[in-house]
């Protein structure tokens, strides 16, 4: 669904009359547009739009409620919450629900422990909002966290029409070594851009749109230990030094399969 459909007060217009189609909602956790552009990610690059965005939030649990709200990274450079809820979509556009009330069978499949549980809390006043969004919900555990093992049980689960959302964690993890040139998540890119070619090869009876992304980036530093790549804590010093656009700046692909 785009986010054109949502009307200017919030509220989610008429979308009866629209022919139906299957949507995938894919999200590479951590990966800025510079690292994705020295990616061999073929198979997120080949799809008809590429382009740089910028996240919601500089940290995951925000910006994945902004794009559960329909508010998937945009072209223009803005933070629009760095903290708390995000309220300018209106409270009661839940895109997942809102695909459920129209017919489309949901699925969330994740491998971040962040949207494990039903519901989470990160933070003091950041909220998880897809509890009883989702009708079919698989997170990996701390044994298996692939993209691969989360596509295998998609692909032997999925119901037309369908809208699903996946959130990947390998390309998260290697924030917290000392990766000055970022190799590590470059070569977690290019792993999970191979297990994305299996999304498009799937046989389905309706047209499927595909949507790759992710919810924020990293402000690489000479040494990326004390959470100091994402999510900082000294706020204020990452505005001053320009390190905050660096870690919204992220990569927007979509095309229909």
């Amino acid at each position: 669904m785009k986010i054109k459909n949502i009307g200017v007060n919030g509220e989610v217009e008429d979308l009866s009359n629209l022919p139906k189609q299957n949507e995938i909602l894919f999200v590479l956790d951590s990966v800025g547009w510079t690292e994705f552009n020295k990616a061999r990610a073929s198979n997120i690059k080949s799809l008809k739009h590429v382009r740089k965005a910028y996240s919601h939030s500089y940290y995951t649990p925000p910006s994945i409620e902004a794009m559960f709200r329909g508010a998937v990274p945009q072209p223009e450079n803005k933070c629009f919450w760095p903290y708390g809820r995000y309220s300018t979509a209106g409270e009661n556009v839940v895109i997942p629900t809102t695909m459920q009330n129209l017919g489309y069978h949901t699925y969330l499949l994740s491998s971040n422990l962040l949207i494990s549980t039903e519901r989470t809390v990160a933070g003091s006043d950041v909220i998880s909002c897809h509890e009883g969004m989702f009708e079919n919900c698989f997170t990996n555990d701390t044994q298996k966290m692939s993209a691969g093992s989360l596509i295998d049980w998609f692909l032997s689960h999925f119901e037309e029409p369908f809208f699903a959302f996946f959130l990947v964690i390998e390309t998260h993890t290697p924030y917290l070594g000392k990766d000055k040139e970022q190799e590590t998540q470059i070569k977690a890119i290019e792993l999970v851009d191979k297990e994305i070619g299996r999304l498009k090869k799937i046989k389905t009876e309706l047209d499927t749109r595909l949507i790759v992304t992710s919810d924020h980036s990293e402000a690489w530093s000479d040494n990326n230990k004390r959470n100091q790549g994402h999510n900082p804590r000294k706020y204020y010093q990452y505005i001053r030094d320009g390190r905050m656009k660096r870690l919204t700046e992220v990569f927007l692909a979509s095309g229909v399969l």
